[in-house]
């Protein structure tokens, strides 16, 4: 079953009501700059995918555009190509977990688990450092949060936050700003719990901040997953998938 949002609900505080004007539309030049930069990413997308290196990469587009990308950090690959991905992909061997199960009960059981652990390497961690560390989870229960704060708390004690938590990503960014070295145990019990002197108060500063925050998103997560499976499934007429039925669930 779908989940359809809650109707907005109307401020009951005064609200300015009055007349706007429709604000100017943007420049032909900014346009046609914005799509032949997107052309030029995807020429690099399939130069990369056709086994070319170097400057041959840049082959077929613009000097402007090839220059930019020289200079700048910009992988140019879809993200089932990139670096994480392809080892989160490795590390949950899901080819090889699904030819173990033996119903089709237990394979939609690790689809769902698929949804679940690919959610929180990503969302929590964004490392293949953290997944390793956390394992492929079996179940979504206190037991299993429990043991995640626990291997958070080892990597802090360790020196191993930076290997565990991802700067490429916001939300395992922030968790690795928190957990820095000068990071006392008030900190901590904030990131691990949010409770202590140092909790944090409201949304979205408790999810940004503390496991405990993810946790309640990844509880979400976990309630819709049979929704994301069905979602996901190939189209019964033309055998192909799409990403966007799975997110519409959410």
């Amino acid at each position: 079953k779908v989940r359809v949002a809650k109707p907005l609900e109307l401020s009951p505080l005064p609200v300015d009501a009055g007349e706007h004007g429709v604000g100017p539309a943007p420049t032909t030049v900014g346009v046609k700059q914005l799509f032949d930069l997107m052309n030029a990413r995807e020429t690099v997308a399939k130069n990369r995918e056709a086994g070319l290196v170097g400057a041959s990469m840049y082959k077929g587009i613009p000097e402007q555009y090839a220059e930019y990308f020289k200079r700048y950090v910009c992988p140019n690959v879809r993200r089932r190509c990139d670096r994480p991905t392809r080892e989160l992909w490795r590390f949950a061997a899901a080819d090889e977990r699904f030819r173990l199960c033996a119903s089709d009960e237990e394979r939609f059981h690790l689809k769902r688990l698929l949804v679940l652990n690919f959610a929180l390497w990503r969302f929590v961690g964004g490392t293949l450092h953290f997944a390793r560390a956390v394992g492929f989870l079996s179940d979504w229960t206190e037991r299993e949060k429990e043991w995640i704060r626990e291997v958070v708390r080892k990597a802090f004690h360790a020196g191993q936050v930076n290997q565990m938590f991802s700067n490429a990503y916001e939300s395992p960014n922030k968790l690795r700003v928190q957990l820095s070295p000068k990071a006392d145990s008030a900190k901590m019990q904030s990131v691990l719990y949010n409770t202590g002197p140092k909790a944090m108060i409201g949304e979205p500063t408790a999810t940004f901040f503390t496991l405990q925050g993810k946790f309640a998103v990844m509880d979400l997560i976990w309630q819709v997953s049979e929704d994301v499976v069905r979602a996901a499934a190939p189209d019964p007429l033309t055998g192909k998938t799409s990403w966007r039925p799975a997110t519409d669930v959410w």
